[in-house]
């Protein structure tokens, strides 16, 4: 945002270490947990943080995305961060 002097204002960041977020990738809602706020880069001083995905089949992957690409994870969002059978055995469902 710029002031009347044409300077960018400065804005808070929306998320903070410790929160989990998620980015879509067509219908795929992926919850990923922010291990740093990198600061703002460029002109417009977008936000950026280094994000870490928990992957149930593999080793977790971290990424770095920018703020205007995440929102907050949903229950449900943070319920799909485990394998099918971990959330069927969470939800008392025997399989």
């Amino acid at each position: 945002m710029a002031d009347p002097n044409g300077a960018l204002r400065q804005t808070r960041p929306r998320f903070k270490v410790g929160d989990w977020v998620t980015y879509v990738v067509g219908d795929s809602r992926h919850p990923c947990e922010v291990i740093q706020y990198i600061g703002t880069i460029g002109a417009k001083a977008t936000h950026y943080y280094r994000l870490r995905e928990p992957i149930w089949y593999s080793e977790p992957q971290d990424f770095d995305f920018p703020e205007s690409s995440l929102e907050r994870a949903t229950p449900t969002d943070l319920a799909s961060r485990y394998p099918p059978e971990e959330r069927l055995a969470e939800a008392g469902v025997s399989g």
